[in-house]
């Protein structure tokens, strides 16, 4: 690891965003039940809230049509698509 560390007043901002976009998640859960909503971080910096995988699972073909709306994550790398 880092020999970078975060502030407690950092670490907790961080877990606060992390939970919001984790309640987020499960309230569309709650209400699509038949769907199984992921978020998707690839390599441009985009945060996907997807409808689905992000990927199909047999041919590793990109889902992009499972998107339901991408955010800017500054700064961030992920999975390429």
């Amino acid at each position: 690891m880092s020999d970078i560390k975060l502030t407690k007043k950092q670490d907790t901002k961080i877990r606060r965003a992390l939970k919001a976009l984790n309640d987020v998640r499960d309230e569309l859960q709650e209400g699509n039940p038949e769907s199984s909503m992921n978020w998707y971080l690839e390599d441009s910096n985009n945060l996907n809230l997807m409808q689905g995988d992000s990927h199909d699972m047999r041919t590793g073909e990109r889902q992009r049509h499972n998107v339901i709306k991408c955010y800017d994550l500054w700064y961030s790398s992920g999975g390429g698509w």
